[in-house]
C-alpha cells in the first residue's frame, strides 16, 4: 500500500453506477472532501472548539466562535 500512496493512488468505493458519477469526478470530490475536513480540523484547534465557554446555540457562543474565526 505505501507504493501506491508514493505514486497517489486512490482507491474510492462507491454504490453509484458510472453513468451517475464518472471516475474523474469521483476522484476530484473526494480531493475536494478531504482538503475540507484539514481546513476544519484546522480551524477546531485553532479555536478550541471543545472547550467552548458557553452553551451551544446561545448568543455568547455565537459571537465567541465569530470573534475566534475572525482571528483564525
Amino acid at each position: 500500500t505505501e507504493a501506491l500512496c508514493l505514486s497517489e493512488w486512490v482507491l474510492i468505493f462507491t454504490s453509484l453506477p458510472p453513468e451517475v458519477l464518472c471516475t474523474t469526478t469521483a476522484s476530484a470530490l473526494y480531493r475536494v472532501r478531504w482538503q475540507v475536513e484539514l481546513v476544519i480540523k484546522r480551524l477546531k484547534s485553532l479555536l478550541n472548539v471543545d472547550e467552548l465557554r458557553a452553551h451551544k446555540g446561545s448568543k455568547l457562543a455565537d459571537l465567541y466562535l465569530h470573534g475566534k474565526l475572525l482571528y483564525a
